[in-house]
């Protein structure tokens, strides 16, 4: 009977559940044996518990050109009389991580010119987007998604987004390995992933700013398909980062998770993970492969005052 489920239990079984295991596989990975998929079935049948952590979106812009008169075309300094027409945002495309739907939007959306700055509905809908979710990850989207997004809401005199926090797969791709070149396209290649970036080049910009309908279009699918490839790469990149926020603090609390993905199914490897005064378990989330360690320092009070740290 479900009654006699261990919390622990419960939480992989639902978790199980929804990553597609059959029954039968749920009992082979929790008891060793197939023969309790009654078990299963009757806990499954019984709960409306979902499988929940922080909700992390996966998002990218895509942006006009400039405008304006030059003379050269390298090293060129352009005075601000000189801009005929400033850049702005043309579509977006966003999904929720592990979720099918994609949300699709660009200006001629709102029966706008999208050949001049009329991106102030499809930025009030992108702010209204990033502002459900609790993660928003993009590719170069400290230097380039958010601070353009930031720049137009300005702009346009929105407000601020809320706090949500942000990772950037550039950042964690150069800070932990040496890829031959940090692109999104580059990576998904050498990571043999399936989702690719299309190959575009600015003929499509071109043709959106001549008005063409078509091109618009092609360009949100064009965007749509760089957030699958970056969900991927994403996935791929996580474990490693060091600075990723914890999904668990908007999930269940009531039983130890990983702190990235939010599983449950995380063993203690019988290592201990040290910083300069204290001393953790060490923890390997078998779902996603990260690295964890406890929250309880295993020092007993007289031996964290024997400790000397350094002077920094």
């Amino acid at each position: 009977m479900s009654k006699y489920l261990t919390d622990l239990e419960k939480s992989l079984i639902v978790e199980l559940s929804a990553k597609g295991y059959s029954s039968r596989e749920i009992s082979k990975k929790l008891w060793g044996i197939d023969s309790k998929k009654s078990t299963v079935n009757d806990y499954l049948n019984r709960t409306n518990e979902v499988f929940e952590t922080a909700k992390i979106l996966i998002w990218d812009v895509e942006t006009s050109p400039s405008i304006g008169y030059y003379w050269r075309r390298w090293k060129e300094n352009i005075g601000q009389n000189q801009v005929i027409q400033e850049s702005y945002m043309l579509t977006w495309s966003a999904k929720y991580l592990n979720s099918d739907a994609i949300i699709q939007k660009n200006i001629s959306d709102y029966g706008k010119d999208f050949t001049v700055p009329n991106d102030k509905e499809l930025l009030e809908e992108l702010l209204d987007t990033l502002n459900e979710c609790d993660i928003a990850v993009a590719h170069n989207g400290v230097a380039f998604d958010n601070a353009v997004f930031n720049t137009r809401c300005l702009a346009n005199g929105l407000p601020l987004i809320d706090v949500v926090k942000h990772v950037d797969t550039l950042k964690i791709a150069k800070k932990h390995f040496r890829f031959p070149s940090n692109s999104l396209k580059s990576l998904a290649i050498y990571l043999g992933l399936d989702e690719q970036k299309q190959d575009v080049d600015f003929t499509l910009w071109s043709r959106v700013m001549e008005g063409d309908k078509d091109a618009i279009v092609e360009m949100s699918e064009y965007c749509s398909q760089d957030i699958l490839t970056l969900e991927q790469v994403y996935l791929k990149l996580r474990p490693y980062d060091s600075r990723h926020p914890n999904v668990n603090l908007k999930g269940d609390l009531s039983i130890p998770r990983c702190a990235k993905c939010g599983s449950a199914d995380i063993d203690k490897t019988g290592k201990t993970v040290t910083t300069n005064v204290s001393v953790f378990e060490h923890y390997r989330c078998n779902s996603c492969g990260t690295n964890l360690r406890g929250r309880e320092n295993l020092l007993t009070k007289d031996q964290r005052k024997n400790i000397i740290s350094n002077v920094v």
